[in-house]
């Protein structure tokens, strides 16, 4: 019985697809403004040039064609990117540093909304405490 062959990744097609889906989404960002921001240009070339170079790289020195997993946290990290610099300016870099650098304690945007109920002890200001029960 024959073994079935894999199919073989197609690197250059998914990274030209990832790219243009990529720039549409940085477009959307960029160009939401009367004048387009430089930073944010600068920022997802800046991210979309590294990608490639990491592929190209990494398929020059392992001549190895499995690079799935890195086409999607590349592809996941740049929707990440995206959001991110929909908020801000200051929260697309902080996202770029993350991605490149695993700093997500001291670097990570804080794009998460924090619940903190009054009526807790340690949610309250000091020497001011709170009784509900009380006419």
């Amino acid at each position: 019985m024959a073994e079935k062959k894999q199919p073989k990744f197609r690197q250059i097609t998914v990274m030209l697809l990832m790219t243009a889906f990529q720039l549409l989404s940085a477009g959307c960002v960029i160009f939401r403004q009367e004048e387009p921001s430089m930073t944010l240009i600068y920022i997802f070339f800046g991210f979309i040039a590294v990608e490639w170079l990491y592929m190209l790289i990494g398929n020059l020195v392992t001549d190895s064609d499995y690079f799935e997993l890195e086409v999607i946290a590349f592809f996941l990290s740049g929707i990440g990117l995206t959001v991110c610099a929909s908020f801000n300016e200051s929260y697309a870099l902080k996202q770029v540093i993350a991605i490149g650098t695993n700093h997500y304690d001291s670097w990570y945007p804080y794009c998460v909304f924090e619940y903190n109920p009054e009526n807790i002890c340690c949610n309250q200001k000091e020497g001011v405490l709170k009784d509900d029960n009380k006419d």
